[in-house]
């Protein structure tokens, strides 16, 4: 199972000549599931079907936190209607090889610079550590509420978090809590230890997969330019995932 994640800056509408370079660097890549975050509205990928977090206060009709494209079968799965839900978009793929499903997740967690904003949602004395806590307990609550008995867990996104190295965006806070969170849910994420877009930065986009599965190679990471200006201020990862014995 192929899978990726990119952050796409919410500018491009899949229209624009900047749009149509992305797409073009999406389709250079045979991903399964994409999870793409800050995103234009109009977005698709050829050959898949795409599914985006709902607007909100924050997130506009044009522009989404959250997206889930797939080339399998995909089932949407709506939340109840709260603050956090525009950040989490969430759906059910079935395995084409087995029929089996699996729960997969995209979503965009707090950054600093929308503390002001939870203060208005939650109270005047919420930090950014306190925001973070907030919206990622409220998605891990979500998924071990849309889980199926033994059903399997794809998660991704822009964490806004890193999980090794210096932390240029997070804090120490939201490392634990983030590592605390994929360790309940029984997963683990093969980009913990994988650069930024700024090399010398660690990755704060990052893909989780269930602790059973591994990788194949190493996690492929790009940072593709568009007349020598990066397409995204995020860098793309991609991961090959199986069962530790290699099957599905």
């Amino acid at each position: 199972m192929i899978i990726g994640t990119w952050n796409l800056e919410v500018k491009p509408s899949r229209h624009s000549s900047h749009g149509i370079a992305v797409a073009q660097e999406i389709q250079l890549h045979a991903v399964d599931v994409w999870f793409f975050t800050e995103i234009h509205a109009d977005w698709e990928v050829d050959g898949h079907s795409i599914f985006f977090s709902p607007a909100g206060e924050v997130a506009t009709n044009t522009r989404r936190s959250a997206a889930i494209s797939s080339s399998w079968q995909m089932e949407p799965i709506l939340g109840p209607n709260t603050l956090v839900e525009e950040w989490i978009c969430m759906a059910r793929l079935t395995n084409p090889n087995n029929n089996e499903t699996i729960l997969a997740v995209s979503t965009v967690l707090p950054w600093r610079g929308i503390t002001p904003y939870w203060r208005q949602a939650l109270t005047k004395q919420t930090t950014f550590a306190d925001a973070f806590r907030h919206v990622l307990q409220y998605i891990v609550q979500r998924i071990n509420t849309e889980r199926r008995p033994g059903e399997n867990v794809i998660w991704g996104g822009d964490f806004n978090q890193a999980l090794s190295g210096r932390d240029y965006v997070g804090t120490n806070q939201g490392r634990r809590d983030f590592q605390k969170a994929l360790q309940n849910l029984e997963l683990w994420a093969p980009t913990a230890d994988m650069p930024a877009l700024i090399p010398a930065h660690p990755a704060i986009d990052h893909i989780a997969i269930p602790s059973a599965w591994s990788i194949k190679d190493e996690p492929l990471i790009l940072r593709p330019t568009r007349n020598q200006k990066n397409l995204s201020d995020h860098a793309l990862y991609v991961i090959d995932a199986a069962l530790i014995d290699g099957t599905f």
